[in-house]
C-alpha cells in the first residue's frame, strides 16, 4: 500500500468532497478509488440498473489484476426506510375513494422494499472502504433538495462489515452498527 497512507484522513476526505459535488450540484457517477503499493488510481465507472452486474464483474477483474487489497467508492444513491414507507402508505390508503385510486395506489406499493423504486425514498450520499482482510465500512448521508437549498441529514456511519454488492471479495457480510458522524 501507498507509504503514510493515512485511511480515516481519506475517508474523510472524500465524504467532504462528495459533500460539496452535491452543494454544487455537480454528483455524477459512481467512483472508485484503488490504493495500490504505488498510487491511488480513480476509477469511474458509469452503469445503470441494467448493467450494475457487468460492472461489479469489471470491478472485480481490475482489483484482481491490480492485486489491490483496499478501495474506495463514492456513489449518489437512494435510500428507504421500511418505517418511512409504512408511513408513506398509509396517508396514501386514506386518499382511496374509488376503484382507480386503488390502481394508483397498488403502483405505488410496487415500489416498495426497493429504494430507487420507493416512493419513500430519499437522495444520499454513500462513502465506502473495502478492505480484503476487514471487509466494508460506509457512511451514508441522506440529504433533500429544499427551496434552492441543501440539507443533509444525519449521517450514518460504521456499517462495519454491512452487505456491499461492491466489496468484491465478501459482499454477504451483515453485521451493521449505527452511529453518530458529523454530517
Amino acid at each position: 500500500m501507498v507509504e503514510n497512507f493515512d485511511r480515516d484522513d481519506f475517508f474523510k476526505h472524500l465524504l467532504e468532497k462528495a459533500k460539496q459535488d452535491v452543494l454544487k450540484g455537480t454528483t455524477g457517477m459512481p467512483m472508485f478509488f484503488l490504493v495500490g503499493k504505488t498510487g491511488i488510481a480513480m476509477v469511474a465507472m458509469p452503469f445503470d440498473d441494467d448493467t450494475k452486474d457487468k460492472a461489479h464483474a469489471a470491478l472485480k477483474m481490475l482489483i484482481e489484476k491490480t492485486e489491490c487489497e483496499l478501495y474506495y467508492s463514492v456513489f449518489d444513491a437512494w435510500m428507504a426506510s421500511p418505517q418511512k414507507e409504512k408511513e408513506f402508505l398509509k396517508k396514501e390508503v386514506k386518499k382511496v375513494k374509488s376503484p382507480e385510486d386503488f390502481k394508483k395506489l397498488m403502483e405505488l406499493a410496487k415500489g416498495i422494499g426497493r429504494p430507487s423504486t420507493s416512493p419513500a425514498r430519499k437522495e444520499c450520499l454513500v462513502i465506502s472502504e473495502y478492505s480484503k482482510v476487514e471487509g466494508t465500512k460506509s457512511t451514508m448521508i441522506p440529504y433533500e433538495k429544499k427551496d434552492g437549498k441543501v440539507v443533509f441529514e444525519k449521517a450514518f456511519s460504521d456499517f462495519a462489515n454491512g452487505y456491499s454488492r461492491w466489496n468484491v471479495w465478501t459482499p454477504n457480510q451483515v453485521t451493521i452498527k449505527e452511529k453518530d458522524v458529523k454530517a
